[in-house]
């Protein structure tokens, strides 16, 4: 019976933690409306970090066989020998394995660590990215808003100008008159243009529909904290320590009762008595660094999200001047239809480049203020 429980004990310690590492070290990614709340790098470094805290912790779970074959000395050799046997060498065959709980927990600290590490590395490299692509604030919805209007506007502009054509042609319009729609045309144009090309720079409206950088920033500061506390608990893990030994040693042409042999052994390290206090340091070290580091993420998310809140208190207000100016011109518009003749035609056609132009920049900071609201949080009214 003896024999049967110390080969079970050997048995389950050989073969739990084999089981243990076949498991997966991380769940499939969640995906993301958002490019930047599953940014492409983090796919490749959690591998890399799981991988990495897999390999550290397959030597720590895993029991260690051990063997030996030499000469054992008089004091090795069983007690049963008879008081007229001659003490001599005898061979050795020493062999089994150990399989330490406390190198256990440091394995499996490793490995919370390093699931810490991409969650955190998730949310960091999307503020990273975003910081990058956006400090200018732009959002493809309110480019594209603008650009609807302007191109509605230039078609129009095809009407006015052939309809100026024939007036000039009928001596009834100058050619300055003609030059100046023209140019006011072009203005319109240039506007097209430039914000075509700032939508190559502009984030995708959709990626940002999650994207509350307030929460994010408060999430990467939670993750950036338990990243630590892991941290902490791997420094910890292995002060106390149970591990079990067991295997055989037969002594050739010695008799002996049985082959194997099994402990169980109990320790702990006296120097995680004073770990605590230093971890605390840490912690509160680690904390105030976030706070201060300029470098850092966290900060430079915050600058930015006092910016963005600077340019939508701007734009709110720009937004109720449009909407005075566009009742303005809209009732201008009204008025000189009623008069019917060509004089009031003309001078229509100058309200009117007026009031598209308004229009597309109002068409913009509604659309930009709805982005910028999902991003850095509506505005105190």
């Amino acid at each position: 019976m003896k024999r049967c429980l110390i080969c079970m004990c050997v048995a389950f310690g050989l073969t739990a933690p084999l089981s243990a590492q076949t498991k997966a070290a991380f769940e499939v990614p969640e995906i993301r409306p958002s490019e930047y709340l599953n940014p492409p790098s983090a796919t490749g470094y959690c591998k890399y970090v799981s991988g990495v805290a897999a390999s550290q912790a397959a030597d720590l779970m895993s029991p260690v066989v051990f063997g030996a074959v030499g000469n054992a000395s008089a004091e090795l050799l069983p007690s049963t020998l008879s008081p007229n046997t001659t003490i001599a060498d005898r061979t050795r065959v020493f062999g089994g394995a150990t399989y330490s709980l406390g190198s256990v927990q440091r394995g499996l600290a490793l490995k919370q660590v390093a699931h810490a590490d991409c969650e955190q590395y998730k949310v960091t490299a999307g503020l990273e990215a975003f910081l990058q692509d956006n400090w200018d604030a732009l959002t493809s919805d309110a480019l594209e808003a603008r650009a609807e209007v302007l191109q509605e506007g230039l078609d129009h502009t095809k009407e006015i100008l052939s309809r100026t054509s024939r007036l000039l042609e009928a001596h009834v319009s100058t050619t300055q008159e003609y030059h100046g729609m023209q140019l006011r045309r072009d203005e319109l144009l240039q506007i097209l243009e430039q914000t075509n090309s700032d939508m190559g720079r502009a984030a995708k409206s959709e990626s940002l529909a999650l994207f509350s950088l307030p929460e994010l920033l408060r999430k990467q500061e939670d993750l950036l904290g338990r990243k630590e506390v892991e941290e902490g608990r791997a420094r910890e893990a292995g002060a106390w320590d149970i591990s079990v030994r067991g295997g055989f040693q037969q002594v050739i042409n010695a008799p002996q009762e049985s082959p194997f042999f099994a402990n169980l052994t109990v320790s702990f390290n006296l120097g995680r008595l004073w770990q605590g206090n230093a971890e605390r340091r840490a912690s509160a070290g680690f904390r105030r660094w976030l706070e201060e580091d300029p470098t850092g993420a966290s900060v430079r998310t915050s600058v930015l999200l006092e910016h963005f809140r600077a340019i939508q208190t701007a734009e709110a207000e720009r937004l109720r001047e449009t909407d005075i100016l566009l009742d303005d011109l809209q009732q201008r518009l009204d008025s000189v239809r009623s008069v019917g003749d060509q004089k009031a035609q003309s001078y229509e056609d100058y309200v009117w480049f007026d009031y598209i132009k308004i229009k597309a920049e109002h068409a913009y900071l509604v659309a930009h203020l709805k982005d910028l609201s999902v991003v850095a949080g509506k505005i105190a009214p």
